[in-house]
């Protein structure tokens, strides 16, 4: 679980959807294949297509619901892209059409002007885009973060089991936090903004609470499992010691780490807790 399940969940969450994404959209044949060409290139594609094979069509159509379902399973958001139809429709948006009343003509030579075209090609190449967005799963912040904070009592709880698993799955954070930034743009859908407050008051209390735990966690560990002498202690006895360890090892690092960040505020000339109330 420290070296194989951290580069496991990169795969599984950022380069298959990826993939298989990029996959379905190359194998099937459907209205995307239109998407930014002229009408002269779709004459061309599809004199192209007509010249193919029949066993390439027969693999591509064979292949196609295959690559499909793998899209709605790990890219594609069901309600969005049609459903279970998907898998034997295809993409269900149709080919984008200017309306003629709302396309501004030039007065004088009936001609569009150069920089009206210009803006009706702009507002097709992002409805286009927004289409892309709309078939895509919801990049969720929470739930992201609820991975990181499940890693990070899994390493802080369970590395006494491997200890020399810290560095693998140090690599791994390291990298899975920045293929969430592929995972936002290309994979998933971007989310509405939101305030980032709540996020960063869940995670500082978390961090707090899972530290105390993580004290009180070890000193059992090690009065229980690394002590010949629990037996003569008694239950009551150990259970005391280790209380009353942790709790004294608890207020020796909050003691600590206050008085180092009065320090650092100090020697960067930031006001103190005080000198703020």
């Amino acid at each position: 679980p420290f070296v194989v399940a951290p580069f496991v969940r990169i795969l599984i969450t950022v380069i298959v959807p990826f993939v298989a994404a990029e996959l379905e959209e190359a194998v099937t044949d459907d209205q995307r294949d239109d998407f930014d060409k002229p009408n002269h290139c779709r004459n061309c594609c599809r004199s192209r297509l007509k010249c193919l094979s029949r066993c390439c069509r027969c693999l591509r159509c064979g292949f196609a619901p295959i690559a499909r379902i793998l899209g709605l399973i790990f890219s594609y958001d069901g309600g969005n892209i049609g459903g279970a139809p998907f898998i034997w429709k295809g993409w269900p948006y149709s080919h984008l059409k200017p309306v003629p009343e709302a396309i501004p003509k030039c007065r004088h030579d009936g001609f569009w002007a150069e920089g009206e075209a210009k803006a009706v090609e702009e507002a097709k190449s992002r409805t286009e885009a927004s289409l892309y967005q709309a078939s895509r799963k919801v990049f969720e912040p929470i739930d992201e973060l609820l991975e990181l904070k499940m890693s990070f009592l899994f390493v802080v709880f369970f590395v006494p089991v491997m200890p020399a698993g810290l560095i693998p799955t140090l690599i791994a954070r390291l990298l899975e936090v920045r293929f969430k930034r592929t995972k936002c743009f290309f994979v998933r859908r971007r989310d509405w903004p939101a305030d980032a407050q709540l996020l960063h008051r869940t995670q500082n209390g978390f961090t707090q609470v899972a530290a105390v735990l993580a004290v009180f966690w070890h000193v059992g560990l090690v009065l229980w499992s690394y002590n010949d002498e629990v037996n003569e202690w008694g239950g009551l006895a150990t259970i005391a010691v280790w209380f009353g360890s942790s709790v004294i090892i608890n207020l020796f690092l909050w003691a600590a780490g206050v008085l180092a960040l009065k320090i650092w505020d100090r020697r960067m000339g930031h006001p103190g807790i005080n000198e703020l109330s």
